[in-house]
């Protein structure tokens, strides 16, 4: 019972009262106080942990590219009424990385209009966009974070070992929600 695995004592003690049957909770303990002798902070198993983490604690722990949200990069050429074309309606996420031969930088969606204002609309992306670093795909999660609040962005664009871009973090995709998630939750009461 102890030396593979920590013994829950809510469980032992949560099965003993339900059951009714309690002849088991005295070796239990016994088993458990020994094993945690022994073992110390260590386990057996490779999947157990130390302390318990939230979700957002255990994503930032995860590589950029398991938190990422997937998306074509822009071409430093492409227009932003070609932007508004294909992003407009729901933007899948805050920003778009742009890549000529590799990541260049990345286009806010927020300065998408001011952009055209300012410079007419033949505005493409490589004249409105960013120039943000970004985070290898292999990178922590935790260093997108960093990087977002750094440069004061709700996104980082993620890039493979060539430097192209692979997709983007965001604040969203950081928690683990999506657009389609949070739009099903708004319209719950519909």
């Amino acid at each position: 019972l102890g030396a593979a695995y920590r013994t829950p004592l809510a469980a032992v003690m949560f099965v003993a009262e339900t059951t009714g049957r309690a002849e088991f909770v005295i070796p239990a303990l016994i088993a458990t106080a020994i094993s945690q002798a022994l073992m110390g902070d260590r386990s057996v198993s490779v999947g157990q942990r130390g302390e318990r983490q939230g979700q957002l604690e255990r994503r930032l722990d995860e590589p950029a590219s398991f938190v990422m949200i997937e998306l074509e990069p822009l071409k430093p050429e492409t227009t932003l009424l070609e932007v508004i074309d294909k992003y407009g309606d729901r933007p899948i996420s805050p920003a778009i990385a742009v890549c000529g031969d590799e990541y260049v930088g990345l286009l806010v969606l927020h300065d998408v209009a001011m952009n055209i204002l300012e410079h007419g609309p033949e505005a493409c992306a490589g004249d409105s966009m960013r120039e943000f670093p970004a985070v290898k795909e292999t990178s922590p999660a935790l260093e997108a974070a960093l990087l977002m609040n750094e440069h004061d962005t709700a996104a980082v664009a993620v890039v493979n070992e060539k430097n192209i871009p692979v997709g983007i973090v965001s604040a969203m995709s950081l928690a683990g929600l999506n657009s389609s998630a949070i739009e099903a939750a708004t319209h719950k009461g519909d």
